[in-house]
């Protein structure tokens, strides 16, 4: 049972091993470009599907505990119905900072609690 994520790039990663393909995560990317210091905070919106049978469970965390001065996550954690109820569908509103003048990057994590092996990696990029 794997979650499909929209509202980011996916990140193809050549490798000559299918086994590593299989055990590491989907990478995307959220590349925000330049964004002037002091402007107000803006949203960007992501979203998580289950086109499954079952219920998934799932996490959203970032990887260091610094971002919370210039990223938020409307949403951290959730269930999603199996489809096509109502609720197999959610979306995620990332609120972005710019008080600072600085370059900043972090990666975002969603855990797919039902499947440990669906791992999605989102590397978020701005310049303020």
């Amino acid at each position: 049972m794997k979650l499909t994520l929209k509202g980011c790039t996916k990140v193809e990663i050549p490798s000559n091993s299918d086994y590593l393909n299989s055990i590491s995560p989907e990478q995307y990317e959220i590349n925000l470009g330049n964004r002037a210091q002091g402007t107000p905070p803006f949203t960007w919106e992501i979203v998580l599907q289950n086109p499954n049978s079952e219920p998934i469970n799932y996490l959203i965390y970032s990887i260091q505990d610094s971002d919370i001065n210039w990223i938020s996550l409307g949403k951290t954690e959730g269930t999603l119905l199996p489809y096509p109820q109502k609720d197999s569908t959610h979306n995620i509103p990332i609120t972005f900072f710019t008080e600072k003048r600085e370059i900043l990057s972090t990666h975002l994590i969603i855990e797919n609690l039902s499947n440990p092996l669906d791992l999605k990696c989102i590397r978020v990029n701005m310049e303020v």
